[in-house]
């Protein structure tokens, strides 16, 4: 076992920006980073589960072990899934299962949430009985969850046709929802004044947990991760897939300490 680095307890690394490297190189780096933890995507090059099954988690639980690096959250990839498919379709049949291997994966590995977006939502629906739909899968997962003892997490962000990226749209959608499941801000959403960090958190404090940020250099221009450490949220990096290709492990290891000085200064 590897002696515990100086972690940053408020920040983690998504291990889906650095598909293109092994798992055990992207712990490593993590660990000699300083990561408080991993984000761990549902990436079939990292770890694989679909509606069907969970592969093997032998070598997943050895690198937890080895470099004491924890599986903060386990977030979902998307895949074809989706929390909009129509009830009793087989499409539903498979995304419920998909999302309860996950939550079910989550679990084996200690983690404290599960992470879903809001993937897959029709553009020919009409929006009250998709808005419906995800209050009622949602309020089912979060009981799966709850028996788990995991959190769920939505990720909020501007991808999907089901508009869920403002603070108007969020609040009356978790008006109806367990006050338990909690929000992932990503860094697209915070371009305006009026969704500022610092505007969310007027709203939902108590349910925000953790920032995605994909643009350091933008983020600290609008001292995203200065207002996200004062309020004790978990700072996630996720740099696109293309600035990682050339050196993932420099970029990781330069972003992480851009921001723990950001963060400790």
């Amino acid at each position: 076992m590897l002696q515990a680095n100086d972690n940053v307890p408020h920040i983690i690394v998504n291990s889906g920006s650095y598909i293109g490297l092994p798992l055990n190189a992207v712990f490593l780096q993590a660990h000699r980073c300083g990561c408080y933890g991993l984000a761990l995507q549902t990436a079939s090059q990292h770890v694989f589960v679909d509606s069907n099954k969970i592969g093997d988690l032998t070598t997943l639980y050895a690198l937890i072990e080895q470099y004491q690096i924890p599986i903060y959250t386990v977030l979902a990839k998307p895949y074809h899934y989706s929390l909009f498919a129509l009830e009793g379709s087989l499409h539903w049949n498979a995304s419920l299962s998909y999302y309860i291997n996950v939550l079910n994966l989550a679990s084996s590995l200690g983690a404290k949430s599960v992470c879903f977006g809001l993937d897959g939502a029709y553009y020919d629906k009409p929006m009250a009985f998709q808005h419906r739909c995800l209050i009622d899968r949602l309020r089912h997962l979060n009981e799966a969850a709850n028996t788990r003892s995991l959190r769920i997490d939505l990720r909020i962000d501007k991808t999907s046709p089901f508009q869920f990226d403002t603070i108007e749209s969020v609040f009356s959608t978790l008006n109806l929802l367990p006050c338990d499941i909690g929000l992932l801000i990503t860094q697209g959403v915070l371009q305006t004044e009026d969704h500022s960090l610092s505007a969310w958190l007027q709203t939902f404090a108590s349910r925000i947990v953790a920032v995605e940020i994909s643009d350091l250099s933008g983020a600290i221009q609008k001292r995203i991760p200065q207002v996200a450490t004062m309020h004790n949220l978990q700072l996630l990096l996720s740099p696109s897939t293309a600035a990682v290709r050339n050196a993932p492990e420099k970029l990781m290891e330069i972003e992480v300490q851009n921001l723990k000085h950001e963060i400790q200064r």
